[in-house]
């Protein structure tokens, strides 16, 4: 299963969501995070950066993504770990046209407050959550699932173990890279209310 990354970008009360393109491999005309494969060579944290670059035009190097949750997909099974990226000030946007078409602005309080429909697809249940600007499901259905947990304070289960809620990570321990490769920061992260 090969791995890949993707960042929730935070801007104050909004979140960045982006469609992708009908000249995609996968995905085509989807609503999703931005964000892909890691590379070989690669770190978690090196992908992210490059992706998000080369899809909407903005370096996060600046910024310190927060791990928050991971899902599997078996359509285009990957393995998918997800960031949440909070920004002080707007950055610039320019979606590349190919990979990423549109991006969707959501306000912060309808992605943890949308009901959740949960709809059959094959031999398994999938997500579907309807913003008043767009749908989002599947994989990025469960992540923002994920992400209401977090955000919410709760500890978000995974496959290795568990993930503490954004509270307790203000001044603590962050997970850039894989879960046995933490990264320390001695500020505090943005944490919007």
């Amino acid at each position: 299963m090969k791995l890949s990354v993707v960042g929730l970008m935070i801007l104050r009360d909004k979140v960045l969501l982006v469609q992708r393109g009908a000249r995609v491999h996968r995905h085509k005309g989807e609503i999703g995070l931005p964000g892909g494969a890691v590379e070989p060579w690669e770190t978690e944290a090196e992908a992210l950066r490059r992706e998000i670059f080369e899809e909407i035009g903005v370096d996060i190097v600046e910024e310190i993504p927060i791990f928050f949750g991971e899902t599997r997909t078996s359509n285009s099974l990957f393995r998918i770990r997800a960031y949440a990226i909070f920004f002080g000030k707007p950055p610039k946007l320019k979606p590349d046209g190919v990979e990423v078409v549109k991006i969707h602005e959501v306000l912060l309080s309808e992605v943890l407050k949308a009901p959740v429909r949960w709809e059959q697809l094959g031999d398994r249940s999938v997500p579907v959550i309807r913003f008043s600007k767009c749908t989002v499901w599947g994989a990025t259905g469960r992540l923002l699932l994920k992400f209401r947990e977090w955000y919410s304070g709760k500890r978000v289960q995974l496959s290795f173990g568990e993930v503490a809620p954004v509270e307790s990570q203000r001044l603590s321990l962050i997970h850039i890279s894989e879960p046995t490769r933490p990264l320390y920061i001695s500020y505090a992260v943005f944490c919007l209310k």
